[in-house]
Parts: C-alpha cells; sequence; structure tokens
C-alpha cells in the first residue's frame, strides 16, 4: 500500500466480520491505527479516558442491557459519540492511516432500522468506506451474538434492508464473501 494517511471505514450488521477486516487491513498498512465507535470503555484506544467521551458510558449500558433508552435517545448519543471523535480521529489522521470499525453509515443504518430520518453532521469524510454485507441469519450464528441489545435477528434485519439502500451512496464500496475474498475486495479497492 503506496498511500499515506488514509481514512478508511468499515460498517456493516452485528457480527459480520468489520473487526476481522479492521484488523487484517491493519496488517497491510505498517504504522497504522485502529479506531473503534462508538467509544464505550473508561479508557479505549490510546488511553482515552471517559471524560472525553462521556456518551460512551451510557451507549457501553445501553448494549450491555443495563439501561433503557428510546430509539431517538440513543440516535442522539451514537451521533454524539461520533461528534467526540473528531478531534482524536482528526490529529491520528495527521501522522498515520486510521481504519475505524463503524462510522457514519451505520448510525444512519442504525437510524432508519429505528424508523428515524439519519441525522447529519459535518465530520470527516472518509477516504474509502467498506460496507460488508452479510446475511443476518447466517451472523446470528456466531458466537456472542445476542449479548448487546441491538442483537436480534428482526432488528439486524432491518439494519440489513437499510445498509442495503445506503449502499448506493458515493464513495460507498460493497464487499461480500468469505474473510479472504472480502479482505480481497478491499485490497483491490485500495490498490487502484
Amino acid at each position: 500500500m503506496s498511500r499515506e494517511n488514509l481514512f478508511i471505514t468499515v460498517d456493516g450488521i452485528d457480527r459480520c466480520g468489520k473487526s476481522t477486516l479492521v484488523s487484517k487491513l491493519k496488517d497491510l498498512f505498517w504504522g497504522s491505527e485502529t479506531f473503534s465507535l462508538p467509544k464505550r470503555r473508561q479508557v479505549g484506544v490510546k488511553g482515552v479516558s471517559k471524560a472525553r467521551y462521556p456518551s460512551g458510558r451510557l451507549i457501553d449500558l445501553y448494549l450491555k442491557k443495563h439501561l433503557f433508552l428510546s430509539p431517538n435517545e440513543v440516535s442522539i448519543l451514537m451521533l454524539s459519540n461520533l461528534v467526540e471523535s473528531q478531534e482524536e480521529l482528526s490529529e491520528m489522521l495527521q501522522t498515520k492511516t486510521v481504519i475505524c470499525d463503524r462510522y457514519v453509515l451505520s448510525n444512519k443504518a442504525y437510524d432508519m432500522a429505528r424508523g428515524l430520518t439519519p441525522r447529519e453532521r459535518n465530520l470527516l469524510k472518509p477516504d474509502f468506506q467498506f460496507l460488508i454485507l452479510a446475511s443476518p441469519d447466517e451472523c446470528s450464528k456466531r458466537k456472542g451474538y445476542g449479548e448487546e441489545a441491538l442483537e436480534s435477528l428482526k432488528f439486524q434485519r432491518k439494519v440489513d434492508a437499510a445498509f442495503r439502500k445506503l449502499s448506493k451512496e458515493d464513495n460507498v464500496h460493497i464487499l461480500e464473501g468469505n474473510e479472504d475474498e472480502i479482505l480481497s475486495q478491499a485490497r483491490k479497492i485500495l490498490n487502484k
């Protein structure tokens, strides 16, 4: 990979292989940094303190099923988390390629699945947006499925339908297949 300081995002339904692809892409870009959203833990990537991402604590409680939130509240928190991340992402992009596990496309798809109009903000634009399309039924068979609040087959089918609508947006690159096929497709796109 010859390009420097790219901003690459990977989106898709829960358990579709986003984190796996992010890890494999990191291996292709020496010195790159991965960034996962939402920022949930008290201490996250590069020692980010909980004060820097206050929305993340609530998101974590919600996803672990310890806090009930309305669809609108979840949407606002997720967008807040994206906005809170912009300064750190911008700083990271000054010196390295950043590969992000979930970004704006996920926020839009999950809002649409909740029956909400996606909220738009002026956020950093990715150089490459990868969207992994996978069967919700197949993803539901993967280890750990159902542990988080949004991991129900009925809801993930709605998210999948929203992603498929969003797949027609500019700069969205569709990836489908097994792990090796998805990585191969991503490499071809990045090498163009």
